[in-house]
């Protein structure tokens, strides 16, 4: 905890240090939530395409999830163990799916949006200032430091016929929207709107006024 107070302190230091000033033109407005979700399917190859293609086209449809294969700064984990149940005679008669949720505490982007509203940073000046090796370096630093804790948040069992592909995999993204992200986005209305009443956004219409005062 000491470590990650003081790269804290490094962040606010070096946007501080950079005498960056928000457009006037420019409105602020609470930043859209949005989570990154690894996707991993564990099946024989007859079922495996499928049963990603489903739930991947759900979780997309959701509008603020962003799939990921490779990239570690993951959020939340999905990964789902999908089998054929066969009778005695060999031939399939259900499906059967195994879904573990894991949710990773990243709080990087989150500490980055939050320190760009704090110093009043435009978009344009704030993408420029990420490319800087400083802020590279501790963005690096970060994201080792809150993504090596993570916890087991869901494990369910879902078992239909074997027609029930589709409709399984929704259920699976709609169970995971309801319990886990549901609240993930309620966490991050509340965390901003907190965030704006201790930190209100440039008000320029005062600014504006005194450009323009009346001669009346």
């Amino acid at each position: 905890m000491k470590t990650f107070a003081l790269l804290v302190i490094s962040v606010l230091f070096i946007v501080a240090s950079m005498s960056i000033a928000t457009s006037d033109s420019e409105k602020v407005e609470i930043p859209k939530y949005s989570t990154k979700v690894r996707l991993g399917i564990s099946a024989r190859e007859e079922i495996k395409n499928e049963v990603y293609s489903y739930l991947s086209r759900e979780l997309r449809s959701l509008g603020d999830v962003k799939l990921i294969e490779n990239d570690p700064n993951w959020t939340w984990s999905i990964q789902v163990v999908a089998m054929q149940v066969k009778n005695r005679a060999g031939y399939d008669i259900a499906v059967a799916f195994s879904v573990v949720i894991e949710k990773r505490y990243n709080v990087v982007e989150l500490l980055l949006l939050a320190v760009q509203h704090v110093f009043q940073i435009s978009s344009e000046e704030w993408d420029e200032l990420k490319k800087t090796k400083r802020m590279i370096d501790l963005e690096k630093a970060f994201t080792m430091l809150s993504g090596s804790q993570s916890d087991i948040r869901g494990h369910w069992l879902r078992v239909g016929d074997t027609e029930d592909v589709q409709r399984l995999c929704k259920m699976i993204v709609a169970d995971f929207d309801a319990e886990h992200l549901k609240k993930d986005r309620e966490t991050w209305q509340e965390l901003w709107e907190d965030l704006f009443r201790r930190y209100p956004p440039k008000d320029d219409s005062s600014k504006e006024n005194n450009s323009n005062p009346n001669t009346d």
